[in-house]
């Protein structure tokens, strides 16, 4: 944003609060954390009126062990995937000697193109949690000097 919309809209804020501000920002290709460039894109998804996509997700996992073969497999079940009786490959079974598997609590995720597809494998709280703590970490602290 032009320094004129900060001497027009906040006109007590100091010109190096203003540039720390700019230098944050994910639109400048600033030195910000990149959860402020995911509350940015969500944020502008909300404010025209656009719903958040979710989609209601959860893990199936399968962990064996033997003597040659030490493999975890986690496999993300949406859009009505069904559980699988097995995610190895039956061979790598023969000789496990501990096998444990499971399926992971429900969750829903973001499903926004705007958004790394990483994140379609978090939990919503799990991203916002990662924003706050962003905030919390990097954000705040710089802006303590100013106060």
């Amino acid at each position: 944003m032009p320094s004129s919309f900060f001497k027009k809209s906040l006109p007590c804020v100091a010109p190096e609060v203003v540039a720390e501000i700019e230098r944050l920002q994910p639109y400048n290709g600033g030195n910000g954390p990149t959860q402020l460039g995911w509350i940015g894109q969500l944020a502008n998804i909300d404010k025209h009126r656009h719903f958040h996509i979710v989609i209601p997700q959860a893990y199936q996992m399968e962990h064996i062990r033997s003597a040659t073969l030490d493999s975890e497999i986690i496999y993300r079940l949406q859009d009505s995937a069904e559980i699988k009786p097995t995610l190895h490959d039956p061979a790598e079974l023969q000789d496990a000697a501990y096998v444990q598997r499971g399926v992971g609590s429900p969750f829903v995720s973001f499903d926004e193109g705007a958004l790394p597809q990483e994140l379609a494998d978090l939990a919503i709280d799990n991203v916002l949690g990662l924003c706050i703590d962003a905030v919390d970490g990097i954000v705040i602290p710089k802006f303590e000097g100013f106060i």
